[in-house]
């Protein structure tokens, strides 16, 4: 089968996560499979060396009229070049113009995953008409959870869904020699000193609340815990705020490191603050570690985190999302016979439904479904 993906970013996030696994497992099975996106970002350097990459010129992340006209055409001409049986687009902005570019008579066989409907339904909601506009210009439409399954029926976006929840594959940790130079000394000096590693994993973006993160980390500083952000800031708004708590001294911030999901053995809890979620890669990743999670209660987290596994906080108040956060962490960093059985939880739950096997073969059901 000769499968085409197309997404607009490539930066890594958890829709670039989705469409690297997807495209090993794919190459694997020997299946002939395809990249359409921007040109320059880490996603392409994390591709198996048999994925056929097309790097548009005039694809961007941001919507700009004077280049989507040209990224159409380019799209059409990759479907032209590439002959795919199925094309499988990967956020709205791919989708839109994806389901535009294709042949009428190969339309049943674009498979669209939303990555999270709250960037359309809540931040993007102007766009929502078009969605439904266009819901039928594709063979299925799938959510990456029961949260975002349920939104887009009670928005009127019926056209044949098709759940497939997000997973991960089981990474090998970095040996501590194999460690990123940015995090090396810090991580290792905070474990030989006994301290409890609170670790997230993100872009530096204003919905993932790094004033959450930030402020939790203050009031935690007189305790035997440190912090990391994995990530980057994806835009300027932010590195002002960024800047202010790179100074605290229990607050690290490394910037971006490939495979990131290999440090999650290293942390003692792994947190995830946002105003707004699909299914997220990196509480995966975290499962699939066996470490506890204490996350914000939005979007699918709640299918993947509950009092078994880790702890859920308050979204909507700052104030109480922070005071939340800091007695969960404070439980879990006190008590490691807790940290450890809610580790162990998660790890399970991991093996149970989210292994990159049952995400594969879903997808490969749809794609035979289509073809």
């Amino acid at each position: 089968m000769r499968i085409l993906h197309i997404i607009t970013n490539t930066d890594l996030g958890g829709a670039q996560r989705v469409v690297i696994d997807l495209c090993t497992k794919a190459v694997e099975d020997g299946h002939t499979v395809a990249v359409a996106s921007m040109k320059d970002g880490p996603m392409w350097q994390q591709l198996p060396s048999s994925v056929v990459q097309f790097k548009l010129p005039h694809m961007v992340k941001p919507i700009k009229p004077l280049k989507e006209l040209p990224c159409l055409f380019e799209i059409k001409a990759t479907i032209r070049k590439f002959k795919p049986d199925i094309i499988h687009l990967h956020s709205s902005k791919a989708a839109l113009l994806g389901r535009l570019a294709t042949p009428h008579h190969m339309k049943k066989r674009i498979v669209y995953t939303v990555h999270g409907f709250d960037t359309i339904r809540v931040r993007n909601r102007i766009f929502l008409p078009l969605e439904k506009l266009m819901q039928k210009k594709c063979g299925a439409i799938v959510p990456v959870s029961e949260y975002d399954y349920k939104n887009l029926l009670s928005e009127g976006i019926n056209h044949n869904l098709k759940l497939v929840r997000n997973a991960v594959p089981d990474t090998k940790p970095f040996s501590e020699s194999e460690l990123p130079e940015q995090i090396r000394e810090p991580l290792l000096s905070a474990r030989a000193q006994g301290k409890k590693v609170i670790l997230t994993i993100a872009r530096i973006a204003l919905p993932k609340r790094l004033d959450i993160f930030a402020e939790a980390a203050a009031q935690l500083n007189n305790t035997n815990c440190v912090f990391f952000w994995v990530g980057a800031p994806t835009d300027d708004t932010i590195k002002n705020q960024l800047e202010e708590y790179s100074t605290k001294q229990n607050v690290f911030f490394t910037g971006d490191i490939p495979e990131a999901s290999r440090l999650i053995s290293y942390a003692d809890v792994f947190v995830l603050f946002s105003d707004y979620e699909g299914l997220p890669i990196t509480i995966l990743e975290a499962m699939a570690k066996g470490k506890p999670i204490v996350a914000s209660k939005v979007g699918g987290i709640p299918e993947l985190v509950d009092e078994s596994n880790g702890n859920l906080i308050s979204a909507g108040d700052t104030e109480k999302s922070i005071a939340e956060a800091v007695k969960a962490l404070k439980d879990l960093i006190s008590n490691d016979e807790l940290r450890i059985e809610k580790g162990n939880t998660s790890r399970r739950k991991y093996e149970s439904n989210f292994t990159l096997d049952t995400m594969w073969q879903n997808y490969l059901s749809i794609y035979y479904a289509l073809k």
